[in-house]
């Protein structure tokens, strides 16, 4: 695997190519918003927040977070919870197969509607309040 950095501003940009055929564009964003704003920051300069389709695509956007330097704990991705229906579903509308929630977690599914990745908790993911401010994963 290749991570190669690139920093503009806030922004840190990195793209990890694995070993086999396909690769990812993973974009680190250091800039803290809350989930909302972070969608749409990542509707209008990239893609979508990150979807995690399985362990090795977790692996890439681990080992990016890692390289950047991310203030604080919590990193956004794609991943929320339903209002009304309670189900979960990816921002892109990709299918939910893979999960990596840490212990007890999802936590708090009633207030707490989007999910982050966990720096201190081994990169496992945990639902957090929405408007919390913190860095994001685009692709």
């Amino acid at each position: 695997m290749t991570i190669a950095m690139k920093t503009t501003a806030n922004v840190v940009s990195s793209t990890s190519t694995a070993c086999e055929s396909d690769w990812s564009d993973i974009h680190v964003v250091t800039t803290p918003l809350g989930w909302w704003d972070a969608l749409h920051y990542c509707r209008s300069n990239y893609n979508n927040l990150f979807s995690i389709p399985d362990s090795r695509t977790q692996d890439l956007v681990a080992n990016s977070i890692r390289n950047a330097s991310v203030p604080g704990n919590g990193v956004w991705i794609g991943l929320r919870r339903h209002r009304w229906w309670g189900y979960l579903y990816w921002t892109d509308g990709e299918p939910l197969g893979y999960m990596n929630w840490g212990d007890g977690e999802p936590s708090d599914p009633i207030n707490n509607l989007c999910t982050q990745i966990s720096r201190d908790r081994n990169f496992s993911w945990s639902d957090q309040c929405c408007a919390m401010k913190q860095s994001f994963v685009c692709n």
